[in-house]
């Protein structure tokens, strides 16, 4: 039987094994979320979200005369609020006892980074698998909706109202579409379409669209438009909708907040003759501003 002096032992001498166990889980593919959100830190437990208009056309400015002065107006605003994760095992007595070699790190430690990685990617991935129902921007409707509210009370789409599924000519009208977005003060914007988010689902079918020399799914012999458009394909299993699909402009404003970083930490447990460890991180998400991003639910 394992005594409480081989049980620390056991802890001081693997203590640093068990660290870089924990890193090599965490490490075990690149992270997706973070190829669409964009990744800032927070040095709060909470995040104030504010919408802001942005500057009117300049003016005529006579020579010898004041400049025009142009004031920002506030809109909508939100708070986002730091959640903290975090998830710890133990290695018992017993184990240590039948298993004094490596088999127990190498096997149950890197399955806390793991779980680590899932469940941030999970997070992530719910801006855009919630974002036509519960994921709300600070005019308070949801991230994809057909009345978002500008500051000085219009409204504009940013969801393909027929829900079609991926196409060309649906990729044409979701270009068309955020092409033709306005700012607060009603001038046009410059939105450049950058990447299409889909299940692995519809991954082909889009790869399919964007790399065609000519039109797809047609006998003619008309180009096909997108085989020019640079469109980076973001496929992953973490979405959750099958026929949605998404396109992101190189310009957006749906983000992940940091307050901190994934940690984790280990110890001896003597009143459960145990080594335990476990992992924490603490984030937010949230969208101050949903232009950038325009779906559809597909069919």
């Amino acid at each position: 039987m394992a005594t409480r002096a081989q049980l620390k032992n056991f802890y001081e001498d693997r203590k640093p094994y068990i660290q870089e166990m924990i890193g090599m889980g965490f490490k075990e593919h690149p992270t997706i979320f973070t190829r669409f959100l964009n990744q800032k830190t927070t040095g709060t437990g909470w995040i104030d979200v504010n919408t802001v208009s942005e500057y009117g056309l300049f003016a005529h400015k006579p020579e010898l005369q004041v400049a025009a002065l142009d004031e920002v107006q506030q809109g909508p605003t939100m708070r986002l609020k730091v959640l903290t994760y975090a998830k710890r095992v133990e290695i018992s007595e017993e184990m240590v006892d039948d298993d004094m070699g490596d088999g127990i790190i190498a096997n149950r430690v890197p399955g806390i980074a793991k779980a680590a990685r899932r469940t941030m990617e999970i997070l992530g991935h719910d801006m855009i698998n919630s974002g036509f129902g519960s994921v709300v921007t600070p005019d308070g409707k949801s991230l994809f909706n057909t009345a978002h509210t500008n500051i000085d009370g219009t409204t504009q789409s940013n969801i393909i109202t027929s829900n079609p599924d991926f196409s060309q000519t649906a990729l044409e009208t979701a270009i068309t579409q955020l092409r033709m977005l306005k700012g607060d003060r009603g001038e046009p914007i410059v939105l450049v379409p950058k990447r299409i988010l889909c299940h692995p689902s519809n991954e082909w079918a889009v790869k399919v669209v964007l790399n065609s020399a000519q039109v797809t799914a047609s006998a003619n012999n008309d180009i096909n438009p997108m085989a020019n458009e640079n469109l980076e394909v973001v496929s992953s299993p973490f979405f959750t909708d099958v026929n949605a699909w998404v396109v992101q402009c190189d310009s957006h404003d749906l983000n992940w907040y940091t307050r901190q970083a994934l940690g984790n930490w280990s110890r001896v447990d003597e009143s459960k003759f145990a080594v335990e460890v476990g992992a924490k991180f603490r984030s937010a998400s949230g969208v101050p501003d949903w232009r950038g991003v325009i779906g559809s639910t597909g069919s």
